[in-house]
């Protein structure tokens, strides 16, 4: 059923320049990936919400860690504390990932 459900979402997210960005065959990646939650509803039944993460069809992110490297400044070795660590880029723009929006993310996987 979710497979279906999932295909029919990417059908309509197409309409409008976007996918789903684990595609809807690979139902078990949603599972596997903090992005889906389970609650009892009323009727005593379980109930499953997922986030599906989506993205633009014309656009590709990379993703990179920022990394602070010590520089000498007169006579001293600095460093630069920074928020955000990760930043997530396309030849269009760059999105910072920092605070709940990294929570969301697994970066290990370059899943945002």
């Amino acid at each position: 059923m979710l497979q279906k459900d999932l295909q029919k979402l990417n059908y309509e997210l197409r309409k409008h320049d976007h996918e789903l960005a684990i595609s809807p065959f690979k139902v078990g990646e949603y599972y596997t990936h903090r992005i889906a939650s389970c609650h009892f509803t009323e009727e005593n039944k379980i109930g499953i919400s997922v986030r599906a993460p989506v993205r633009p069809i014309s656009e590709t992110f990379d993703l990179y860690e920022v990394i602070t490297v010590p520089f000498l400044f007169e006579t001293s070795i600095c460093t630069m504390n920074h928020a955000p660590t990760y930043l997530a880029a396309s030849d269009k723009r760059v999105l910072p990932l920092q605070g709940t929006g990294l929570k969301l993310c697994d970066l290990a996987d370059g899943l945002f």
